[in-house]
């Protein structure tokens, strides 16, 4: 046991002797914690002063920390398993590493625009983060990353390489993805959230490239109309309902469906489009 000088707001200083047990569980005062009696700073709960000592947090296994129930936002505890201090996000449900002693995280970086954007696939970008041995990679189709991870990208190791190649995906479809560092040290946080929107799913036959899904571009006519407005793309809806044209797909004269002149329908034009 040890001597524990608390001076409240009142300007009370209280020199005990009590164990652990006999502690009070709720104080409500500012509370100063020093040898000369000093008043607490007034935007501080607890102002702990000392020149001779520091502070010691509650020090713990990951075994130990991973027991603890429902800790709050910002719980701070160290790790005497990785030999880090480590800080609780809530809104990740993750313990994140804030400082290492003896050991470094991984260093800044942030994740780029995604390339070779296809149907189905695109490529993940990120910067190098110094120190890195490897990554991990998140792709969800919503921002939260909740619920929504796409099936084998979540928190996926995917080495130690500064692109990836994520495949399987449904066209013209948003997707997010981002990034984490690792080293024997730990993980470092979420990077930056990077979105990208796969292309329009299409089929080829040779050198020809042909739509796989209804065109439905364009405003609507009555069947009774011609498609004779050069100034704008006009279609058909099945039953003059406008609906239809989203489910069944627009239709269109010959001349509309290759943006060529009203004139054209009629003058056996031709071309590749």
């Amino acid at each position: 046991m040890k001597n524990v000088f608390l001076v409240l707001a009142t300007g009370l200083i209280l020199g005990v002797v009590l164990p652990e047990s006999n502690l009070p569980t709720k104080i409500n005062a500012h509370i100063s914690i020093s040898l000369s009696g000093t008043d607490p700073d007034n935007s501080a709960m607890l102002d702990i002063q000392a020149t001779d000592k520091g502070l010691l947090i509650p020090r713990m296994t990951t075994a130990q920390r991973n027991a603890i129930s429902n800790p709050a936002n910002s719980l701070l505890i160290y790790n005497t398993s990785t030999e880090c201090f480590e800080a609780y996000n809530a809104t990740t449900s993750t313990w994140v590493q804030i400082a290492c002693i003896g050991c470094q995280l991984p260093g800044g970086f942030s994740a780029s625009s995604a390339t070779n954007v296809q149907p189905t696939s695109f490529t993940a970008n990120w910067t190098a983060s110094g120190g890195a041995t490897g990554y991990y990679l998140d792709v969800a189709t919503c921002s939260g990353f909740t619920g929504c991870y796409v099936s084998g990208y979540q928190n996926l190791n995917v080495g130690n390489v500064t692109s990836y190649a994520v495949t399987g995906l449904v066209c013209n479809t948003t997707y997010y993805y981002r990034v984490r560092a690792y080293n024997s040290c730990g993980t470092s946080a979420n990077s930056n959230t990077i979105t990208t929107e796969t292309l329009f799913c299409t089929t080829a036959c040779g050198s020809q490239v042909f739509m796989i899904a209804n065109m439905d571009v364009g405003v609507m006519v009555n069947d009774a109309a011609e498609q004779n407005n050069d100034s704008q793309v006009e279609k058909y809806c099945y039953n003059n309902v406008a609906s239809n044209c989203g489910t069944y797909g627009g239709l269109y004269q010959w001349a509309e469906a290759i943006q060529a002149p009203y004139s054209e329908n009629s003058s056996g034009y031709t071309g590749i489009w």
